[in-house]
């Protein structure tokens, strides 16, 4: 008896490449693990590198030191040359001021200068009144009574003060000078300041009781009104007592005022002069020539 074969299962194409495409799809999911195994192993052994020893801690820290450093470094230039060019803004507005100063000491001089001799025409006039009829000139009374002082402000300086920016004047010299200009500002010259508005006052009261002051008030409302007062003679100021004690107190004042308006005159040239000083030592100090 003939051995049978066992019956062919025929194959359909389509089934076959059904099962082409399985195997394919788990081939790949079997590679994805192997990948992902690989990439673990990869990351694994870069996660666990040697520790680090001293050294390197070191050079870290000595890079982050020198860019903290090198940071503080410039923003110190920054800072000094802010203040440098700050500094340079204040001495230029400095000599601005005591060259103004020098200008006014200047003026009064020559204002006091103008009104010294006036004072020598009232007191000829008290002394002999009857020679001008017993009218004292106006203009030898108004040029005589005329106040005449000056005094600096100094704005920067006190800016200066009052914002402590003083430091900024790194130059010792220079500060030194300007602080010592500003001492003799504020102590004799004020003082003398006050003198002359005191005495200058005190004439003004003695007048009252010595001079019949209607024309002055005359003259007060044509100014007001905007009238000519070109001809001043008839302003002239009638005296009005005769009492030779108040005449004579009026001629000593007069004489006390003289007096305090040369002494004063004497400390704004000397004034004057430091101002000029100190203009040309600032300039000398700092390269402004």
């Amino acid at each position: 008896m003939a051995e049978e074969s066992p019956p062919e299962i025929p194959i359909n194409a389509e089934s076959a490449h059904v099962s082409d495409e399985s195997l394919a799809t788990v081939s790949t999911e079997n590679e994805i693990p192997n990948q992902e195994n690989k990439n673990m192993e990869v990351h694994h052994h870069a996660h666990h590198e040697g520790k680090k020893n001293w050294k390197s801690y070191f050079w870290e820290f000595l890079m982050l030191f020198l860019a903290v450093f090198c940071g503080f470094l410039a923003e110190n230039f920054r800072e000094h040359q802010v203040e440098k060019d700050r500094e340079r803004v204040y001495v230029q507005s400095l000599i601005k001021d005591y060259a103004y100063d020098t200008l006014q000491f200047q003026n009064t001089i020559n204002k006091i200068i103008n009104k010294i001799p006036f004072y020598d025409s009232v007191l000829m006039f008290l002394k002999e009144p009857e020679k001008f009829d017993g009218k004292l000139p106006f203009r030898f009374y108004i040029k005589a009574n005329l106040e005449t002082i000056y005094t600096p402000l100094e704005p920067t300086l006190q800016q200066l003060k009052g914002s402590g920016n003083l430091r900024l004047l790194h130059k010792t010299l220079v500060l030194d000078s300007i602080l010592i200009y500003d001492s003799k500002i504020n102590g004799p010259l004020m003082n003398q300041n006050k003198y002359v508005v005191e005495f200058n006052k005190r004439v003004v009261q003695q007048t009252e009781k010595v001079f019949d002051n209607t024309n002055f008030n005359l003259f007060l409302n044509d100014v007001y009104n905007n009238v000519d007062v070109t001809n001043v003679e008839v302003y002239n100021i009638h005296l009005s007592s005769k009492d030779k004690d108040k005449i004579l107190e009026m001629s000593n004042l007069y004489i006390n005022a003289k007096a305090t308006d040369v002494f004063y005159m004497g400390l704004l040239k000397n004034r004057k002069n430091e101002a000029e000083r100190l203009i040309n030592l600032i300039k000398v100090e700092y390269g402004m020539h």
